[in-house]
């Protein structure tokens, strides 16, 4: 079925490419280019549509996605292009792409045809060449009109471990040279004809190239993938961003980083610790951390250079003598300090001075022993307390403004009266272990149904083990979960207890698989934002995601211009103005205020536009 399908595919692109302009104008002189990438796709369910949505939402790119499949309104010159006032040439998109090679579907006779007319591709193909305007093909057949030969091999392509040639490294800047293949990804190999039009930039078995860049005769440049891809796959998340930079020539609309921080909570207390032999917790033997568990916190965090923020409950450093407070003190610099209150209690039915004191006794522990600790940052025990009455105003009184939240339950940054909220990922590093064999038991225990020892039940959210993990597996899962947080320009913090700190560290045996792999395959550093600021990023994204279809960026002689049609001010995520942000991963990125019904004009970071 696929051969045929491919052939088919092949013989549509020779039509296209025959149907396409020899040759064509570079950019015009004067060319106005807007900031918005066009989405061109057959069904809207390919995995590669899904995946580029993604992209461009994360990272709050303006596209627009037409769905040329059977009995749409046919694309033509002025679909792409027009000429505005004064006779100025104007590019409705800074780049194009395309779902999957040809774009090919089923007619009603049950024909593989091209979703587009060879007039809508000759009509797209001259905007590409006149305008210069790259495409991504974000999975293509390999074929001559590619700049590709033949296939020589297809299938799953999982394990397929790809390399960065020189081009590549210059394409992805920010990786440092694997792109592994993920489970699940149907591919081709093939080579390039000629090297001299066809540049390789993610190589693969037998010299293939698994992403390239092909430069036709009339100029057009298209970087052309091999490989399918969905939004979770890992080569997806790792090359997505540079196939945007190059395809918008390094300007656009739109911010990314990759994010880590790890919140520790309830620290000063114990917890109840997980029993494999009965498969239960227990409040026998509680875990609570030690100062050796502190120093080696310390040393793991000074040695990986990575920041842990401690939750603290000030109450249970009231011991007299307690050795557990006088080493976190003695290393207080070493850690960030966020309140979770000072009785570590759930506040759900609380009243509201219990809720004020509450809040300031911590506040007032941490003045009082030196402790660097924002008075606007909360996170209630459990995530607790917001349909009390009492929660809002004791907030108030407080002056918190930003309090930690659950992303499990809501993903979604919301109001805490006068606070916002920052969702928190939890992870299976469960607040009750400290050892790898508890954690590893409580993990099987979760997942397994009864019949197998455990208490899962199939649910539409939860599919049950069919057998049991091993640690191995159970830490490539909870690595990759992590892993797709990072990579998902997501500030949300991670959440685990102090007992994961204790014993066997399981918390750090965690995050050295994750470090240990982020740093294989990236150069920048991780972003640790804190509490706060994760939440003023949120707060960024969520009003550009809502507000960014009132503004409109173009590049216009060498500059940057943005224009509001909004009622309000909004925060203007840019890539490639010079003086904007800061640098990473090869890019100068930052945000911008916009003011309502203003305009802001910047040049351009040297080597990147139209």
């Amino acid at each position: 079925m696929f051969k045929k399908l491919f052939v088919i595919i092949a013989l549509l692109v020779a039509v296209l490419a025959a149907a396409a302009p020899a040759s064509a104008d570079a950019a015009l002189p004067n060319q106005r280019t807007d900031l918005k990438v066009l989405l061109l796709s057959a069904t809207g369910n390919e995995p590669t549509t899904g995946a580029w949505e993604t992209t461009f939402r994360r990272e709050g790119v303006p596209f627009d996605e037409k769905v040329v499949g059977l009995g749409h309104s046919p694309l033509t010159a002025g679909s792409f292009a027009d000429t505005l006032s004064g006779g100025v040439p104007h590019a409705k998109y800074d780049a194009v792409v395309i779902a999957t090679g040809g774009l090919v579907i089923q007619n009603d006779q049950g024909q593989y045809v091209s979703a587009l007319s060879n007039d809508e591709w000759t009509a797209l193909r001259s905007f590409e060449a006149r305008y210069g305007i790259r495409e991504v093909t974000a999975f293509a057949y390999p074929t001559p009109e590619f700049g590709l030969n033949y296939p020589t091999a297809s299938g799953d392509l999982s394990g397929v471990v790809g390399s960065l040639t020189s081009a590549g490294q210059l394409a992805f800047p920010y990786l440092n040279g694997p792109v592994p293949i993920d489970q699940g990804a149907y591919g081709y190999q093939a080579t390039p004809i000629d090297p001299a039009s066809f540049k390789t930039l993610v190589t693969g078995p037998g010299g293939s190239s698994l992403l390239g860049v092909l430069t036709n005769p009339d100029g057009r440049q298209q970087m052309v993938s091999t490989v399918d891809s969905n939004q979770y796959q890992l080569h997806s998340m790792l090359t997505r961003h540079g196939m945007l930079s190059w395809a918008t020539r390094g300007v656009f609309l739109g911010y990314e980083r990759n994010y880590m921080t790890v919140h520790v909570d309830d620290v000063f207390l114990s917890s109840d610790h997980w029993e494999p032999a009965t498969h239960s917790e227990t409040e026998l033997n509680p875990i609570r951390m030690t100062a050796k568990d502190v120093t080696r916190a310390k040393d793991w965090s000074i040695r990986n250079g990575f920041r842990l923020d401690l939750l603290i409950n000030a109450s249970g450093s009231d011991v007299r003598g307690d050795q557990l407070t006088k080493e976190l003190l003695r290393q207080k610099a070493y850690f960030g300090w966020v309140n979770h209150t000072y009785s570590g209690e759930p506040n759900d039915d609380t009243d509201y001075q219990h809720i004020v004191d509450d809040i300031n006794q911590t506040i007032a522990w941490a003045q009082d022993n030196k402790v660097a600790l924002d008075p606007t940052e909360l996170v209630f025990d459990q995530h607790s307390g917001y349909n009390n009455p009492n929660t809002f105003p004791a907030l108030q009184a407080t002056g918190v403004k930003w309090i930690g939240d659950d992303a499990s339950r809501f993903p979604v940054q919301r109001p805490w009266g006068p606070a916002l909220s920052i969702p928190r990922h939890p992870s299976s590093i469960f607040y009750n272990v400290g050892t790898k064999a508890q954690m590893l038991d409580e993990y099987n225990y979760r997942y397994l149904p009864p019949s197998l020892g455990g208490n899962c039940e199939n649910t539409s959210t939860t599919t049950c083990f069919t057998q049991p993990r091993t640690w191995e597996q159970l830490l490539d899962s909870e690595t990759k979960i992590m892993m797709s947080h990072v990579l998902g320009n997501d500030p949300g913090p991670h959440y685990v207890h102090q007992a994961n700190l204790a014993q066997d560290g399981v918390l750090m045996l965690v995050m050295d698989e994750l470090l240990k792999r982020y740093r294989s395959y990236y150069k920048p550093a991780l972003v640790q934002p804190t509490l706060k600021d994760d939440g003023l990023l949120m707060q960024k994204q969520a009003q550009w995601a809502a507000g960014n279809g009132q503004v409109t960026g173009y590049v216009q002689g060498g500059k940057l211009t943005l224009q509001s049609n909004a009622s309000s001010t909004l925060p203007v995520p840019i890539t490639g103005a010079a003086g904007v942000g800061s640098l990473y991963g090869g890019s100068t990125s930052g945000f911008v205020t916009l003011a309502a019904g203003g305009s802001l004009q910047y040049s351009l970071q040297s080597g990147v536009g139209f």
